[in-house]
């Protein structure tokens, strides 16, 4: 089979595999290696874990960035539909499904946000709810965005340059939220 992207729990007991498109297998990685529960769902790289372990998010469909239960498998949101217009958009429809235009994404480090990357901007949405929180345009396509351990910045890589964001806004409002 083949197999899309991969990431570890944050524990390190688990592994998400995107296999075939089609469906994410979760791995059991101690005491053996096993297949716990697959998510089926059309699915692309990239896949990220959750800091706190308790959701999935990854590259839906239709460019779409989605979020799972990673304990059960359950749909928990679409956070993001592509929102902007493909400009040279492709005539046939599988050529469209193999265009990527999310490159990357990361959870903030409580878990409440998530940041992907899309074209040549970097869009931060709420984890739960979709809903868009703030956006940054670069001079180039985004290829990675990391956000920082102590979430106060969004690392963004072009294929040229490095930008560092600064947003630590959002996890004051985190702090805030879970307290």
């Amino acid at each position: 089979p083949a197999y899309g992207g991969v990431c570890w729990s944050p524990d390190g007991s688990q592994l998400a595999i995107v296999k075939n498109h089609k469906s994410i297998d979760i791995w059991e990685t101690e005491p053996q290696f096993r297949i716990l529960k697959t998510i089926t769902c059309i699915a692309k790289g990239p896949i990220k874990w959750s800091p706190n372990g308790t959701c999935i998010a990854f590259t839906g469909k239709h460019d779409n960035v989605r979020v799972h239960n990673a304990e059960n498998g359950d749909f928990v949101a679409e956070i993001a539909k592509s929102h902007r217009q493909l400009t040279n958009r492709l005539t046939w429809q599988s050529q469209i499904f193999l265009f990527q235009r999310i490159s990357d994404l990361t959870w903030s480090p409580c878990s409440n946000f998530i940041a992907y990357a899309e074209f040549d901007e970097v869009i931060v949405c709420n984890a739960n709810s979709g809903e868009q929180y703030l956006s940054l345009v670069l001079k180039s396509n985004v290829e990675h965005c990391w956000w920082s351990k102590d979430g106060t910045f969004i690392a963004c890589a072009t294929e040229t340059d490095l930008a560092l964001w600064q947003i630590s806004y959002l996890e004051y409002k985190c702090e805030k939220k879970l307290s």
